[in-house]
C-alpha cells in the first residue's frame, strides 16, 4: 500500500475520532449493522455456489425453499440498510457541527499575522469542505466495507465452484489494483494542487462580496471582473483536465475488463468442453464475474476516499493542532483592570526585519484620556494592536496596572478593554438587538442611559420604531458618526474601563465630530481613555498627547506645554488648523 496513505489515514481517523466521542453509541450501532449487510450479502452467493454445486441431487422443494430464503435475506438486508442510514446521517451531522466549531474555535486563537498572511479562502475552504469530508469519512467506510465483504463471499464461492476460474479472478485483480493504484496516486497530487487554486478562488470571490460598496464606487468592477474570470477560468481548465485525465483513466479500464471478460468466457469454455465445468454453474460463474470488478472498483474507491481525507484532514489539523501559530496568553486572573498602562523599551513589527515600533517608553495613567497624534505611519495603530495583543511586541514589556499583559489570561485582558474603530461594524438588527448582544439581560433602562451618554439616544427616539428600528447590514442605515456613537454606546454597556478610540473622528463633519467628542467627553474621569488622534482640534482638553514619529516617541504632555515647546507638534497643529 505504499504510497496510498493507508497509516496516514488510520492517524487522522484517530484525531477525528475524537469529535464523535459524544456519539459513540450510533456509530458502535452503524459498525455493527454495516458489517451485517455485508454478511447478509456474503452469505446469499455461498449458499447459491452450495445449490449449484448439489444442483443435480437436491430436490426441487429444497430449491424453493432456498430461493425463499433469498428473499428473506433482501428484505433484511433493505431493512438494515435504512436503520444503517438513519443512524449515520445522525453521527454525521454531530461530528461534521463538532469539527467545525473546533475549527471556527482554532481560527479565532490564531494570530493575526497568520490571518494576515493567508488568503480568507484558506480558512473558509477547511472551515465548510474540509471538516464535512472528514466526518464523512467513517460512514463511507463502512458502507464500502459492507460491499467488500460481500465480494469477499462471492470470491469464496467462485473458489468453491471452480479453483482455476478463482485464480484467473485472483490474476486479473491483482494486475487491475495496480493500474488503479498508479492512478490513484498522481490523481491525489493533481487534487493537491487545485484545492489550493481553489481555496485562493473562494478568498477572492470573498473580497468581491466584502468589497462591494467600495468596487462600485471606485467603479472598478471591470477591472475586478476581469481578475475573477482570470482565476476562475485557471481553476475551471484545471478542473477540466482532472475530469479529462480521468475519463481516459475510466475508458482504459474498461477496455482491459472486456479483454479479461473475454479471456474469462474462452476459459469458461474450454473447461466446460473438457468436462471440468458444469455449464450451469459456467452460468453461474458469469453472472458474478461483473461482481468481482465490483469488488476491486470498491476497494479503489474506499483507497480514492482515504486519499481525500487524508488531504482534507492534513489542511484541517493544520489549523487545529498547530502549523499556524496561534496566540498565547497567561493564566492569571484580573476581574477588572483600571488601565495603568507602563511600556518599558518596546519594539515592534508586523515584519521582523521593519520595526514599526522603536524603543517605547511611555506611563499612560488609569482614569486619565490620553491622546496619541502622528502623521500617517508614525505607528499610532500599533500601540492598540499591541495593547491588546493582536499582535505580539518583538521586545520589552507592557504592564497593565503593574501586571505583565502576557501573564493575563485573554478574558482579563480583552474582557477589559473596549475598542472603537474608525468603521463600528453593526449588526443587521434593530437597534435594541444590538446592545442585547452584548449584553444578554440587559434593560431598556440600561440601553437609554449608556445611549444617552454616547449623544445618539435623541436621534434614536427621533426613528418610526425608536429602540426597535431595524438597522440594515453593516449599520448601512446609520452614518458614520451615527455608528460610532451607538458603538461607543455599546462599548460602555460591557462596563470595561478602558476605551481605546481608533481614529475616531477623522472624516467626519464637523457637527458629528463635535458629538463624538461631546461622547468622548462625557467618559472622563471614570474611564482610563486613549484616543488614537487625526484632528487635534478634538483633542486639545486631553490630560496627556503622545506624540510619536517613525515609531518613536518624540513628546509627552499637555496640549499647551506642548505648543510651548515641541516644534514637531507645533507642525502637527499648525496643518491641522489649515483644513
Amino acid at each position: 500500500m505504499k504510497g496510498l496513505g493507508i497509516k496516514e489515514s488510520f492517524i487522522y481517523m484517530k484525531k477525528a475520532y475524537r469529535y464523535m466521542e459524544d456519539n459513540k453509541k450510533l456509530f458502535i450501532i452503524y459498525v455493527v449493522l454495516s458489517i451485517l449487510i455485508g454478511i447478509i450479502g456474503a452469505i446469499v452467493p455461498l449458499i447459491s455456489a452450495q445449490v449449484v454445486i448439489k444442483m443435480q441431487s437436491e430436490l426441487w422443494y429444497q430449491l424453493i425453499a432456498i430461493a425463499l430464503f433469498f428473499v428473506i435475506m433482501k428484505m433484511l438486508s433493505s431493512f438494515v440498510g435504512y436503520l444503517s442510514s438513519r443512524v449515520s446521517r445522525v453521527f454525521y451531522r454531530e461530528t461534521y457541527l463538532n469539527l467545525q466549531v473546533e475549527v471556527a474555535r482554532s481560527i479565532i486563537d490564531l494570530e493575526t499575522i497568520e490571518i494576515d498572511k493567508n488568503s480568507s479562502g484558506v480558512f473558509i475552504d477547511r472551515l465548510s469542505q474540509d471538516t464535512s469530508n472528514i466526518a464523512e469519512v467513517f460512514r463511507t467506510i463502512f458502507k464500502r466495507l459492507n460491499i467488500i465483504i460481500t465480494n469477499v463471499g462471492i470470491l469464496f464461492a467462485v473458489f468453491a465452484i471452480n479453483k482455476i476460474i478463482f485464480c484467473y479472478f485472483a490474476i486479473v485483480l491483482f494486475i487491475m489494483f495496480n493500474f488503479e493504484r498508479m492512478y490513484l496516486i498522481r490523481h491525489f497530487e493533481r487534487q493537491k494542487y487545485f484545492k489550493k487554486v481553489k481555496e485562493a478562488n473562494t478568498g477572492l470571490v470573498s473580497e468581491l462580496v466584502r468589497g462591494i460598496r467600495d468596487i462600485k464606487v471606485l467603479n472598478c468592477y471591470s477591472d475586478f471582473e476581469n481578475k475573477i474570470y482570470k482565476k476562475l477560468k485557471k481553476a475551471n481548465k484545471i478542473q477540466y483536465q482532472m475530469s479529462e485525465i480521468t475519463k481516459r483513466y475510466e475508458l482504459l479500464r474498461e477496455f482491459l475488463k472486456n479483454v479479461f471478460n473475454y479471456i474469462f468466457i474462452l476459459i469458461g469454455i474450454y473447461l466446460v468442453f473438457e468436462g471440468n465445468l458444469l455449464a450451469s454453474s459456467f452460468v453461474i460463474l458469469f453472472m458474478y464475474s461483473d461482481k468481482i470488478f465490483d469488488f476491486l472498483v470498491t476497494v479503489i474507491d474506499l483507497l480514492e476516499v482515504l486519499k481525500d481525507f487524508n488531504l482534507s484532514a492534513e489542511r484541517v489539523f493544520e489549523i487545529i493542532d498547530g502549523k499556524y501559530k496561534k496566540e498565547k496568553f497567561g493564566d492569571q486572573v484580573v476581574e477588572k483592570l483600571n488601565g495603568d498602562f507602563t511600556f518599558e523599551n518596546v519594539d515592534f513589527g508586523y515584519r521582523k526585519d521593519v520595526m514599526v515600533i522603536k524603543n517605547m517608553n511611555l506611563e499612560v495613567p488609569a482614569f486619565k484620556t490620553t491622546a496619541i497624534v502622528g502623521e500617517s505611519g508614525a505607528g499610532k495603530t500599533s500601540v492598540f494592536n499591541m495593547i491588546t495583543k493582536l499582535y505580539r511586541i518583538s521586545n520589552g514589556k507592557i504592564m497593565i496596572d503593574g501586571i505583565n499583559i502576557n501573564d493575563l489570561t485573554e478574558e482579563s485582558l480583552r474582557g477589559n478593554i473596549s475598542l472603537i474603530t474608525q468603521n463600528p461594524y453593526i449588526f443587521n438588527f434593530s437597534v435594541k438587538e444590538n446592545f442585547q448582544i452584548v449584553k444578554k439581560n440587559v434593560t431598556m433602562k440600561e440601553i437609554e442611559e449608556v445611549c444617552k451618554k454616547a449623544c445618539i439616544h435623541d436621534y434614536i427616539m427621533s426613528l418610526p420604531e425608536k429602540y426597535d428600528t431595524q438597522l440594515g447590514e453593516g449599520g448601512v442605515t446609520l452614518s458614520g458618526g451615527q455608528r460610532q456613537r451607538i458603538a461607543i454606546a455599546r462599548a460602555l454597556l460591557t462596563d470595561t474601563k478602558i476605551i481605546l478610540f481608533d481614529e475616531a473622528t477623522s472624516a467626519l463633519d464637523n457637527e458629528t465630530q463635535q458629538n463624538i467628542t461631546k461622547a468622548i467627553n462625557n467618559l472622563q474621569g471614570n474611564y482610563t481613555i486613549i484616543i488614537i488622534a487625526h484632528r487635534l482640534s478634538t483633542i486639545k482638553e486631553s490630560d496627556q498627547i503622545v506624540v510619536m514619529k517613525a515609531g518613536r516617541v518624540v513628546g509627552v504632555d499637555t496640549h499647551k506645554n506642548l505648543l510651548k515647546s515641541n516644534q514637531y507638534y507645533q507642525k502637527l497643529y499648525a496643518n491641522d488648523m489649515k483644513r
